[in-house]
């Protein structure tokens, strides 16, 4: 699993050489040059990137109610629609300014950008951009940094990783009261995938699909402040339908992960995936209606888990941990554990299993959880053996078919 997710991109030979020769007898110019102004021409606009990345960067404005649409890459044999951005260069649209790889049968697969370290910055700004395809990232392929403000990236495609935005080690993507939705991936992250640090504010990840990772696959860390992770999908064995964290820190800031769904053979995690020696840290955030096949219909998190003020609620496992899937350290703190399920024959832990390490729940509520199925046991929570379950000032109450499994073994808890 780890081995596909953390793959690198060699970067074209011919653009890195050829600017790591241009630093050595190009003078330094001041950043950010005086705005070009573009007109609704796609050369235009290529020339315009041409001359910021000569210029050691500046601002390009884009013509409002435009739509930039590219036939073929910026040059043979390439993967980009447009030059690699190699200075720090924002794209300012308007009012349905769209730039978009042509849907014409015949078309070339590329991507949109590729921003290079180490001096490669791009913004795009008021900007809605679709239809890339490409191996690596649709819109972006990102060595760098890329900020993306009040845009749109929809209906992107990656054979490989990334269907929207690839981040390669060392990158930084932040993205901020922006949509990301249908973008999709056969491998990692339908949305974003990433190796370099993401961050998301008030921005929605929805309705993307991947291989793993359905919204966002990270191995670097990942950040959603006030954000939407709704509506994804992981189709493959590895799950994370929402998000995917391998052995990274995610934090989640007032933000809602719902009805992302893990529905590959033995998928599990459908919100939320956290592997390895991931760290999930939820502050006043939601984690509700998500589905997995087999464990962890809310969370999976097989490390570190800590949510205060939070609540994973209505969430649905084949086997084990319809709400939580707990194989570390989890401590909930004033957080609802609420009407989550598994479904299957001798299916466990309806709304927490404790697969080992320990798991605290403190001033919390655990209620209207259910393990269905025939045989199925600890309706509210089941603490395998090995594990360790406590419960202190919270309130466990009105679960099926029992409140806690074995019977006597969740310290605090009464059946």
């Amino acid at each position: 699993m780890s081995g596909v997710f953390l793959r690198l991109v060699a970067r074209t030979g011919g653009a890195v050489a050829a600017l790591s020769l241009g630093l050595a007898v190009v003078p330094a110019v001041p950043a950010h040059a005086a705005v070009a102004h573009v007109g609704c021409n796609v050369e235009e606009l290529r020339d315009a990137i041409d001359t910021a990345n000569g210029a050691g960067g500046g601002t390009i404005d884009l013509a409002p109610k435009c739509t930039y649409t590219l036939t073929d890459a910026n040059t043979v044999g390439s993967q980009n629609g447009f030059p690699a951005i190699t200075t720090d260069i924002t794209l300012k649209g308007g009012k349905r300014t769209v730039i978009e790889r042509s849907s014409a049968p015949g078309t070339p697969e590329f991507r949109l950008f590729q921003v290079n370290a180490p001096d490669g910055e791009l913004t795009l700004n008021r900007l809605t951009l679709r239809n890339g395809s490409t191996p690596f990232g649709g819109v972006a392929l990102v060595f760098g940094s890329i900020s993306v403000i009040s845009s749109q990236l929809t209906g992107n495609h990656a054979t490989f990783d990334g269907g929207a935005i690839n981040g390669q080690s060392g990158s930084t993507i932040t993205v901020t009261s922006s949509e990301l939705e249908k973008n999709t991936a056969d491998s990692v992250g339908g949305g974003i995938s990433s190796l370099g640090d993401v961050t998301l504010t008030r921005t929605e990840v929805s309705r993307n699909t991947g291989g793993f990772g359905g919204g966002v696959a990270v191995s670097g860390p990942v950040t959603f402040n006030h954000s939407k992770v709704n509506g994804n999908t992981a189709a493959g064995a590895s799950g994370g339908g929402g998000v995917y964290l391998l052995s990274t820190t995610g934090t989640f800031d007032s933000t809602d992960v719902s009805r992302n769904k893990a529905t590959g053979a033995g998928a599990d995690g459908g919100g939320i995936l956290g592997s390895g020696n991931s760290i999930i840290n939820l502050r006043s955030s939601w984690v509700s209606g998500n589905s997995a096949t087999e464990v962890g219909g809310g969370i999976l998190s097989q490390h570190e888990l800590n949510a205060r003020r939070s609540a994973v609620q209505d969430n649905t496992a084949g086997i084990q941990g319809g709400g939580i899937w707990s194989g570390g350290t989890t401590r909930l703190d004033g957080t609802k554990l609420k009407g989550n399920r598994t479904t299957a024959a001798g299916s466990q832990g309806g709304g927490l299993f404790a697969g080992s390490g320990t798991a605290t729940l403190i001033r919390s509520e655990v209620s209207r959880n259910r393990a269905d199925g025939t045989g199925s046991d600890g309706g509210g929570i089941y603490e395998q053996p090995g594990s360790t379950a406590t419960i202190d000032r919270t309130k466990v109450a009105n679960n099926h078919p029992n409140h806690c499994a074995p019977t006597g073994a969740v310290t605090g808890c009464v059946n």
